[in-house]
């Protein structure tokens, strides 16, 4: 991502390389224009106490992650720092959570949206899940639901809050698996509501959960139909 400013104006540009490709073959390229708000929120959200000219590279490194190069210019000074993954609370954290939020805010096309949703799942980001719409109910599901305290709390309360009585979309064509210990919580929904269609691209889940298979279907459109 690259982000330029001129003045009050700038412009964001995203582009997105094919995965395990080392000659960068790019697989989407998009640019908006930025102005004065876009630029005031943005630095306002990253707040005083983060300075890009300042920040130094966090030389730790792990297994399971992401790198995070950055390179930032303002007139003749400029600085270049790394960072692996980063914690929530970190002023690192802080950065991407920032600069998720712009794009997010700029670029919305389901192909934009599923790219952001698969990021996340290197930072520490909320829940994976959530409602788009509550008239009709419409659910996003997407990513991986790693098993953990905090997740299991977040996601039992997450279910509980979808209604009993109503039709519920859940869209899961982003979603890419969750360990078996959360297949109760499912379970318990399913039972309690019976009017939930589920659009998935991979139903083996949820045929393990229990769910019955007329109630799958592979495109969002059709599981709108079929909810209404």
């Amino acid at each position: 991502m690259e982000i330029f400013q001129s003045g009050s104006v700038g412009e964001l540009k995203l582009t997105i390389y094919e995965i395990k490709d080392t000659s960068r073959t790019v697989a989407l390229t998009d640019s908006v224009k930025l102005n004065k708000g876009d630029f005031d929120d943005f630095f306002r959200k990253l707040g005083d106490e983060v300075n890009l000219l300042e920040t130094k590279s966090n030389p730790e490194s792990g297994l399971d992650g992401i790198g995070v190069n950055n390179f930032v210019r303002n007139g003749n000074e400029h600085n270049e720092f790394h960072f692996w993954s980063p914690r929530k609370g970190t002023s690192e954290h802080k950065i991407i959570e920032t600069w998720m939020r712009l794009v997010r805010n700029h670029f919305t096309a389901l192909k934009h949206i599923e790219y952001f949703e698969s990021l996340e799942q290197y930072f520490d980001f909320p829940l994976p899940c959530r409602i788009t719409s509550r008239d009709p109910w419409e659910v996003r599901i997407y990513g991986v639901l790693s098993v953990d305290e905090e997740r299991t709390r977040e996601l039992t309360q997450f279910l509980d809050s979808l209604p009993s009585d109503k039709p519920v979309l859940v869209d899961m064509t982003n979603f890419q698996g969750m360990g078996t210990f959360f297949y109760p919580l499912f379970r318990n929904l399913i039972k309690r509501n019976g009017q939930i269609v589920w659009v998935v691209r991979d139903n083996k889940e949820l045929l393990e959960i229990g769910v019955n298979k007329n109630r799958i279907v592979d495109e969002v459109s059709l599981g709108r139909q079929r909810i209404r």
